[in-house]
């Protein structure tokens, strides 16, 4: 039950009195700021009324007398109220909430389903975490796995066609370093005294990587056999999908650079790019403040990207011959949209945020403004250990890497760490912190919510049989069951204490859609821990106060009810926590 698509619904049926096509207004439907102002806030007066000249508190009592005559949405309401400018803000019926229960519990899991299928099977491609596989990932490409990963899930919870992508720079000078920096290594292991260059990578993993490939083709490999570059980008992908399994990250496709190279398609997008004009030798201007990697004082082939808004045009194929590293992701984005996605997304972290207009600005060019690309740019982690910085992995880079940071943390409290921020938010992680078992630990806070759920359904035993209602861990999942033999008299739930609890409840699929919407999950830990607040408010109460308990002596149909509402907050919690990709826990 989506009560805000309800009304919203009928809202606007009612505002088709006032307007004719009306269907082109959007209207917003949401939980006022301040609660004693109702449940439910409309703001349709004041969208209407530039299109119907008249004043917002007029159009908003013209609202009002017609929504009373809606027999549908009446069933629901208690009260309208009208406040400048023009709000208009309802008042729900007990029974409302009542109803809401009874279709959750009955329901189980499978409530929200039908209520959150707003992606109608849109096809969407999301990119995310693609380090260049020269080394190891880390923090940096963490949160942006884990923020990856996480709206993959939530859009397709919400019925969109997700694809999730990894693309696999194995081509280029980056690639040409490591092998460089390999081939060192091996040297070394044969006794030779040579030193890693400025600008290589000095990581000590190259060490081990080295040894295997002494192991495996002995002490004679040229610099120049191209077994070396095969066998290290290969080695390192495995290392990156080793810390994505570890972090719990899936991807469905693995795109590599030196395929759309070999396949001619970035010539291929070049000559599309030609054929509508946006190709053309010249001479960029020197860019100012951080120079630009494809920069040369040189003709070249360049990208009209400032058609698109960009604030310089960009080079495709450089003055020695080879490629851009744009000029693939060219291809890249051509290969993307010959796949039929109907919306495109690419996450980057906080040092690619300058490539946001040049890569939309080719996709624009390439779909002829028909495919929207969305950037997203995730912060920089800081993480903290003892009140100070972790120290960067010697053996393993100049970088706190994902290996680094599952020392410290499992990826459940990880996941929901880098979440803790809006993701274009610099993040501080204190691990400590996210293992205190306190109110200010979200992760705690929410799965003891849980825990003490499962605690009380197990104390309930003369209240429900097992037969009637349980939460247990089966396998590696945990199941919930709820077939009471006698109807729940959700009546007798009368405290604020238990309506507030179950109004947050119902704003659940409405916190959905605006995670999906705006590609912002965090939305759903936020919301989650706002959920366990209810919870242990409730729970507390009954310390103080024996009529507040869940278990009431001589009191069944009180107690029946009452558990019934505590087991609906265990239903939506596992809900959130399946989106965001951790299990809840029955003890702690």
């Amino acid at each position: 039950m989506h009560i805000f698509n309800i009304v919203k619904s009928r809202v606007k049926l009612a505002t088709k009195n006032l307007l004719d096509n009306i269907d082109d207004v959007e209207i917003s439907v949401e939980s006022p700021k301040n609660p004693l102002h109702g449940d439910i806030a409309i703001n349709a007066a004041m969208v209407l009324t530039k299109l119907l000249r008249q004043p917002p508190l007029e159009i908003a009592e013209r609202l009002v007398e017609t929504l009373k005559q809606d027999s549908g949405l009446m069933e629901y309401v208690e009260s309208f109220d009208i406040a400048a400018p023009g709000f208009i803000n309802i008042s729900l019926k007990k029974s409302c909430l009542f109803k809401f229960l009874t279709d959750l519990n009955n329901k189980g899991l499978k409530a929200f389903d039908d209520d959150i299928k707003i992606g109608n099977g849109r096809k969407i491609n999301i990119e995310f975490a693609s380090p260049n596989p020269t080394g190891p990932m880390h923090i940096g490409h963490a949160r942006s796995a884990i923020y990856g990963d996480i709206t993959c899930r939530l859009l397709r919870k919400c019925g969109f066609n997700v694809t999730a992508e990894f693309y696999v720079n194995d081509a280029g000078a980056q690639i040409d370093k490591l092998v460089g920096s390999l081939y060192i290594r091996y040297r070394q292991l044969l006794g030779d005294d040579i030193e890693i260059p400025e600008g290589y990578y000095p990581g000590e993993y190259l060490i081990d990587l080295a040894k295997q490939l002494q192991s495996e083709r002995g002490n004679r490999v040229p610099e120049n056999d191209p077994y070396i570059k095969k066998f290290a980008v290969y080695e390192m992908l495995q290392l990156i999908k080793k810390d994505l399994k570890a972090l719990g990250v899936h991807h469905d496709v693995f795109t590599s650079e030196r395929s759309l190279i070999g396949q001619g398609l970035v010539e291929e997008a070049i000559e599309i790019l030609q054929s509508k004009g946006f190709i053309y030798h010249g001479v960029l201007d020197k860019p100012k403040g951080n120079a630009d990697e494809d920069w040369e004082p040189r003709e070249q082939l360049l990208f009209r990207s400032t058609k698109f808004g960009d604030d310089s045009d960009r080079a495709i194929i450089k003055s020695d011959g080879s490629y851009s590293y744009f000029a693939s992701d060219i291809a890249l984005h051509l290969d993307k949209l010959r796949r039929g996605y109907n919306e495109l997304f690419l996450v980057l972290g906080a040092d690619h945020a300058g490539y946001i207009n040049r890569i939309t600005a080719a996709v624009h060019a390439l779909s002829n403004n028909t495919v929207k690309i969305n950037v997203i740019v995730n912060q920089l982690v800081n993480i903290y250990k003892d009140g100070k910085p972790i120290k960067m992995s010697k053996r393993k880079g100049n970088f706190v890497t994902v290996g680094d940071l599952l020392e410290e943390l499992s990826p459940d409290i990880l996941r929901f760490a880098m979440l803790m921020q809006k993701n274009n938010t610099v993040i501080d992680i204190d691990c400590e912190k996210m293992l205190e078992k306190s109110k200010e630990n979200p992760v705690f806070y929410i799965q003891y919510a849980h825990t003490r759920i499962a605690s009380i359904i197990r104390n309930a035993t003369q209240i429900f049989t097992n037969e009637e209602i349980s939460i247990k861990a089966v396998e590696n999942d945990i199941t919930y069951n709820f077939k009471p033999v006698s109807e729940i008299d959700y009546k007798l739930l009368q405290s604020e204490l238990e309506m507030d609890l179950i109004k947050c409840l119902m704003e659940f699929p409405r916190v959905i859609e605006l995670a999906a919407n705006h590609k912002e999950p965090h939305r759903i830990v936020y919301y989650l821990y706002e959920v366990a607040n209810h919870l242990h408010s409730m729970w507390h109460a009954g310390v103080s106060d024996s009529e507040m308990r869940c278990i009431i002596e001589n009191n069944s149909k009180l107690s029946r009810a009452r558990i019934s509402l505590v087991y609906s907050v265990s239903l939506v919690i596992y809900y959130g926590l399946d989106i965001i990709g951790v299990k809840p826990l029955l003890e702690m």
